[in-house]
């Protein structure tokens, strides 16, 4: 019975040791700078580092991804929500497709938020991203401030006032 306990929390802590260590990439951790990077847009090649001075939410999301699409309208809705503040939201489609599968998707689900694509995951692999959709807020000055795992509900009022909080530089 005590090796069945001793078992079952050196696994416990195992588990939390690795869930700890694990935040992703050095870099691309709560505090960090994030990762400078260049992804191809609809029209132009997009820089990060064109949004210093805007918070941005980057987005990584994929077409094949259920909770993605599940949680792309609510990102489209923040979008409009807080379009004219200092904020830009970044959605990067890690699909192999290309811009064809991206194409197909938003004529079933037509956003108007910047599209971005990551077909041979530069982007994904710079940032450690392991599980879609997967996000980073980034604030003004270039540091992430919060790491969003897993899809939500980008209306929630919480997360639009934690964004707004950092669009309006408090």
């Amino acid at each position: 019975m005590k090796t069945k306990l001793f078992l079952v929390l050196l696994m416990v802590a195992a588990l939390g040791y690795f869930l700890y260590i694990y935040q992703g990439p050095e870099g691309t951790r709560v505090g960090s700078i994030a990762p400078l990077f260049s992804a191809a847009g609809r029209s132009a090649s997009v820089k990060l580092e064109d949004y210093r001075g805007k918070v941005v939410l980057l987005n990584f999301w994929a077409t094949w991804c259920p909770p993605c699409v599940h949680e792309m309208p609510s990102l489209e809705g923040l979008h409009q929500r807080l379009r004219g503040k200092d904020f830009q939201i970044l959605a990067v489609s890690v699909d192999e497709g290309g811009w064809e599968a991206v194409d197909r998707f938003l004529k079933q689900l037509p956003v108007t938020l910047d599209i971005l694509l990551d077909a041979r995951g530069d982007v994904s692999s710079l940032y450690g991203t392991y599980q879609l959709p997967e996000s980073y807020l980034i604030d003004k000055s270039g540091v992430i401030v919060q790491k969003y795992v897993g899809p939500r509900d980008w209306m929630d009022p919480s997360i639009i006032m934690e964004i707004e909080k950092y669009a309006e530089g408090s």
